[in-house]
């Protein structure tokens, strides 16, 4: 029987082609997801922890310990080579160019990681070595001069490495004559790293260092360097985890597009091959039998489809990280996960497959000899479709309600739940509704001639093909608007979030001479609102008053706080803002507010515009109760917060010293970058997952033109010239693709509302904003018509090509 199988597989593959791509790429995106996360979590591990890439053993000092470790570490026998490990972070910046690099003193030959593709190491306090990515980000080479943030130095670009940049990372080598200018000692290391000597085992070598160290102190261990590698790794890569399960969500909707795919396949080719089963039947074949050599072929195709998923995912991971730069430290290929990949696969055909395949052998012999299914069984197989299909859209949104109301950890989860119970509903139950929807949308169609008008009567006449075509256009449609919704719906909930808890984004504050607040000199003022990148600008007055028990900096509200924070809350007279962490910790809605010049009642409000150690009143208030000094903080605003580095460095230089500046703008654009990272390679899996349904799309059409030969072959004989059989295949097409779209689009947008609610539940924001790409949303949907047309169109061309008394004969 397996040998059946397998030869009707190779004799007929265009049957199967399409549940073989189908399943491949349903587990490449599992795949795919898998290698990527867990690569892009190692090379972040990686890059971050660079000092200890090539080291045998690491000597890691406790943070309350104070030790030279150095004399005992070159003592111990199979010591090749020592290294303290130094690392500060600086802003550097190169003419309008500024970034954050890390650097780290540089290593000796042996224990050095990256290579040189310019220049020469350092060697001078003042001389530094620049990764790849480094200077490509800078726009220096060999021989640059770069500014430190926030002190009057400069060093020189000497080398340029093999590095690449990193998603978070860029890194700079320093020689120890800079880090010794610092400060920095060997008594105050808290790691070293260790090169064995050669033929020195490095577990056998941690072991005797462990025992020496432990002799200056208790707290000082010695491990192998691939155990310490290992764990910073998997520390970082559990950062990853939440997009991982992203990813996984995405993968497993995918994973479903294709298990309808290959349902819709195996029932229009058992349809196809109904005279064949009742021949088998008729020759003593018994339906057990049969249905094991259907079974055998979907298994078959499984393993086919998954392993050659298998090898694309991986391809298309490497490629992804290869584009990021995480390529460069290793692909990781976790194996657990891609064995669970291909048996998913494997899994999802047969069970994809078995209903088609019990449906279509559970027939007697005589009647699959039929060329159509017995009107009982229609309507015996609508009821239990609609029994079933109620049930589980009564389910699906009893779940999504649990999703968006109930406050949960879980919740998007539980809306991925709902969203499968309600998906299955609607997919399932097509054959219940698609047909009422295509009459309607016939009618758009009818009045303009009699080809389109018999198009759109052979659509409403053959309901279960054009129900399997439309299933398959509301997957693709849906899955794309579900994503699109949801990616343009984070983007923004997660925008204003940021712009929520960060409304500062820069504040300038300018101490007099005796430490007391003072005023920021006009010409400073002016030159801060004219930085590049700054787009709001507001000076606030201030002085020092104590609100309950703790002293705080007073602002006034000034009319500009809105264009240089966004937060259009103003100040009531009878009204001071705290810090939500201060109004927490007061625990009374009104407190009293005192100064030089009197104190007040006012009722407390909590509000991120203020810091724990400032409040804000209105102006007015704000005389009652000390003498206000004009201009005493300035707030900043950037609304690119892609130059947030550049602004501060400039803001720096212009006040002249570091500690008049905060603010939250750099650390409000790292969780803008991050986002739109993880973003930027969710959109490119999206298209993986798109692919999918599209391929459903063009196979389910296909396959109901090359059903319909003799059908098409009757309608020539009858004097149909080929041309008007291509358009009326084409206006068929495009009719069962409104409705397709229609219903997808629909549904597209109701899931990615539920997917945005639940993760705005499970994640604490404050808010939930709903937002569509329109633009990118066309596009999608203008695709999707376009890949139903090119499907029908192709197929048609070969059906009206075939000469009517051929195509009438039974094949």
């Amino acid at each position: 029987m397996l040998r059946q199988a397998w030869s009707e597989v190779r004799h007929h593959p265009g049957r199967f082609v399409s549940t073989i791509l189908a399943i491949a790429i349903s587990v490449a995106f599992l795949t795919g997801s898998a290698v990527l996360v867990a690569t892009e979590g190692q090379a972040q591990g990686k890059a971050m922890n660079v000092s200890l890439a090539t080291a045998d053993v690491v000597v890691t000092i406790g943070e309350d310990v104070e030790a030279n470790v150095r004399p005992a570490i070159a003592a111990t026998p199979g010591v090749g080579a020592l290294a303290p490990v130094f690392t500060e972070s600086d802003v550097v910046t190169a003419g309008v160019v500024s970034q954050v690099i890390q650097l780290v003193n540089l290593p000796p030959e042996s224990l050095r990681w990256a290579t040189l593709t310019a220049g020469r190491w350092p060697s001078a306090a003042d001389e530094i070595a620049l990764s790849g990515g480094a200077a490509s980000a800078l726009g220096l080479g060999v021989d640059g001069e770069l500014a430190l943030s926030g002190r009057d130095e400069k060093v020189r670009v000497v080398g340029v490495t093999n590095e690449p940049s990193g998603l978070f990372v860029k890194t700079g080598y320093a020689a120890d004559a800079r880090f010794a200018a610092a400060g920095y000692t060997d008594s105050a290391t808290r790691t070293w790293v260790i090169k064995a000597a050669p033929g020195t085992p490095p577990a056998t070598l941690a072991a005797g260092l462990d025992a020496a160290v432990k002799r200056v102190s208790p707290k000082v261990r010695a491990e192998p360097a691939e155990s310490v590698r290992a764990e910073a790794v998997a520390h970082l890569a559990r950062d990853f985890d939440v997009f991982a399960n992203v990813l996984w969500a995405f993968a497993v909707v995918s994973l479903v597009v294709g298990m309808i795919t290959i349902s819709n396949t195996f029932s229009i080719t058992l349809a196809q091959r109904r005279r064949q089963i009742g021949l088998l039947r008729a020759v003593g074949a018994t339906g057990s039998q049969v249905r094991r050599r259907f079974l055998l072929e979907a298994l078959l195709l499984g393993v086919a489809g998954s392993v050659l998923g298998l090898v694309v995912g991986i391809g298309i991971a490497a490629a992804e990280t290869a584009w990021s730069t995480a390529l460069f430290w290793g692909l990781s290929l976790p194996l657990e996960q891609l064995g669970i990949a291909l048996s998913l696969g494997v899994l999802a055909t047969a069970v994809a497959a078995f209903v088609p395949i019990l449906r279509g052998t559970k027939v007697a012999p005589l009647e699959a000899l039929q060329p159509v299914l017995s009107g009982e069984e229609r309507r015996k197989g609508s009821v239990v479709r609609a029994v079933v299909c109620g049930l589980l859209l009564v389910a699906g949104l009893g779940v999504a309600t649990v999703a968006v109301t109930v406050t949960n950890p879980y919740s998007l989860l539980i809306a991925i739940a709902a969203g499968a119970l309600i998906s299955v509903a609607v997919l399932f139950g097509g054959p219940l509704f698609v047909p009422s929807l295509l009459k309607a949308s016939g009618h758009l169609f009818r009045w303009t001639g009699t080809v389109p008008r018999l198009a759109a009567g052979n659509a409403e006449r053959n309901p279960r093909r054009a129900t399997a075509t439309a299933t398959a256009l509301m997957l693709a449609v849906g899955l794309m608007v579900t994503l699109q919704v949801a990616t343009a719906s984070v983007r923004l909930t997660v925008l204003d979030e940021i712009a929520a808890h960060y409304p500062v984004d820069l504040q300038v504050v300018w101490p007099a001479a005796n430490g007391d607040l003072g005023s920021i000199p006009t010409a400073v003022a002016a030159q801060l609102a004219r930085v590049p990148g700054v787009d709001g600008s507001v000076l606030l007055a201030g002085g020092t008053a104590t609100v309950g028990e703790q002293q705080v900096t007073l602002l006034g509200y000034a009319a500009g706080v809105p264009a240089a924070t966004g937060a259009n809350t103003a100040v009531a007279d009878g009204q001071v803002l705290v810090s939500p962490f201060v109004a927490e910790n007061l625990k009374k809605k009104t407190v009293t507010v005192k100064g030089t010049a009197g104190k007040r009642e006012l009722t407390v409000a909590a509000s991120q515009l203020v810091t724990s150690d400032q409040a804000m009143v209105s102006s007015a208030t704000l005389a009652q109760i000390t003498t206000p000094i004009p201009g005493a903080v300035q707030w900043l605003s950037v609304a690119d917060r892609s130059q947030a580095v550049a602004v501060m460095v400039a803001v720096n230089g212009i006040v002249e010293s570091a500690d008049r500046v905060t603010g939250s703008v750099v650390e409000a654009a790292f969780y803008e970058q991050t986002m739109d990272i993880l973003l930027a390679i969710t959109t490119g899996l999206l298209a993986v997952a798109v692919l999918i349904a599209l391929i459903g799309v063009s196979n389910t059409l296909g396959l109901s033109v090359v059903e319909r030969t003799r059908e098409s072959a009757l309608l020539r004989a009858l004097g149909l010239q080929a041309r008007s059989l291509r358009v009326m295949l084409l206006i068929e097409a495009v009719q069962v693709a409104l409705v397709g779209i229609v219903v997808g689009v629909v549904a597209g947008a109701g899931f990615g509302w539920l997917a945005v609610t639940a993760l705005g539940r499970s994640g604490g924001f404050d808010s939930v904003r709903f937002a569509v790409d329109l633009p990118t949303t066309a596009g999608m949907v203008g695709i999707a018509v376009l890949a139903a047309a090119l499907a029908s169109v192709l197929p048609g061309r070969r059906a009206a090509k075939a000469a009517p008394t051929e195509a009438l004969a039974d094949i």
